[in-house]
């Protein structure tokens, strides 16, 4: 477990890989449903209901499931970046709005917040509209695609270059 306070500014970036497909997601939801009412669940029947119950909202048009990699931190639901970044040239970023609704982790776990260290589903909530970068990643990207495109709040984007180019 590593908080946000304990992550070096240069860290705090989440790593968007690719989007998910309404069908992706769809598909995704299920297997999760079909994992809660399964017998090697482990997760208490009230436990059990509410992901059932977070994961059966319809997402909102301004929501998006995206595949991200090593979250930097634990970072909980709510959590807001307002920045986005190409890694190939972090110093040309893009504002944005967007906001942590909730996660998928080991393809059947709904969580709260994002398990530091794993690659994981993130449901991004973009209320003023999808960044160009975002919106112009690949659809259920293979591993070997993997690429990815920075969220993070803009105050580290000077750290994250800096890093990033080898400072």
């Amino acid at each position: 477990m590593r908080t946000l306070d304990r992550t070096p500014v240069h860290q705090r970036f989440l790593m968007v890989s690719w989007r998910m497909s309404s069908s992706s997601w769809q598909s995704e939801m299920q297997s999760v449903l079909d994992w809660l009412a399964g017998p090697d669940c482990e997760f208490s029947a009230d436990e059990r209901r509410t992901m059932s119950d977070l994961i059966s909202v319809p997402l909102r048009p301004s929501m998006l499931p995206l595949v991200v990699l090593h979250a930097y931190a634990d970072v909980e639901s709510g959590t807001h970046w307002n920045c986005a970044f190409d890694p190939r040239h972090p110093a040309s970023h893009e504002p944005t709005n967007a906001i942590l609704a909730y996660c998928v982790i080991w393809h059947h776990i709904v969580a709260q917040s994002l398990s530091d260290g794993h690659h994981q589903i993130a449901v991004v909530d973009f209320p003023d509209g999808t960044p160009e970068l975002i919106a112009g990643l690949d659809e259920d990207a293979q591993r070997d695609d993997v690429g990815y495109i920075g969220l993070c709040d803009h105050t580290s984007i000077d750290s994250i270059a800096t890093h990033l180019n080898g400072g």
